[in-house]
């Protein structure tokens, strides 16, 4: 389960989301090894991000199914433990609203599940919220909004370590060659009285 599991989500990491749904297809063939993992958690989180990506096979109202499913599996974990699953459930709900075609409330759903996941300490998901936006973004004509929201992703994805992601958004978005890293986070604090703000 684990060896398909990393492999399918570095995949999806890097964009090859081909990879990424066969091995975690594979992952998914071997989940009853690990019924109560925490891994589960991103087994699932990263079915429903690829359920939105263009290279996911089948009809909408299939992967929207799928997707209502998933939203219902993090909303009762995150009724247990939100400062684990809030933001989790938020970028399932994001996907959900962009596969609806309801781009104001997608970039609301990722926006706070970027609040929620820096409140959280988990920066790389903070990292996949801001990718999320940027890629709502892009088609809206929203494009400094989509600059921002790569530029931080990418100084996120540094912070966690990931530097073959950076380079690989480098590479796609040469405009953040010119961008310097910024070293710090923003406060756990402030990012708490944000998602406070958010649920209010």
């Amino acid at each position: 389960f684990f060896e398909y599991l990393f492999a399918g989500m570095s995949a999806f990491y890097l964009g090859n989301h081909t990879q990424a749904m066969a091995n975690l297809a594979r992952a998914g063939d071997y989940a009853w090894a690990a019924p109560a993992h925490i891994n589960l958690a991103d087994y699932h989180l990263f079915r429903g991000l690829l359920l939105g990506s263009p290279e996911a096979p089948g009809r909408l109202a299939d992967k929207l199914h799928a997707l209502q499913a998933l939203r219902e599996r993090f909303a009762h974990w995150a009724g247990f433990n939100p400062a684990t699953f809030r933001n989790k459930l938020l970028l399932i709900e994001g996907v959900i609203a962009k596969l609806e075609g309801d781009g104001l409330a997608a970039i609301r759903c990722f926006d706070q599940a970027q609040i929620a996941a820096t409140a959280a300490g988990f920066i790389h998901e903070q990292a996949l919220a801001h990718e999320q936006l940027a890629e709502v973004c892009i088609p809206s004509g929203l494009i400094s909004g989509a600059n921002l929201h790569l530029r931080v992703a990418r100084d996120c994805f540094h912070i966690w370590g990931a530097t073959g992601k950076v380079q690989q958004l480098e590479t796609l978005h040469p405009f953040l060659r010119t961008q310097p890293i910024q070293e710090t986070q923003r406060a756990t604090q402030q990012a708490r009285l944000d998602l406070e703000a958010g649920i209010e």
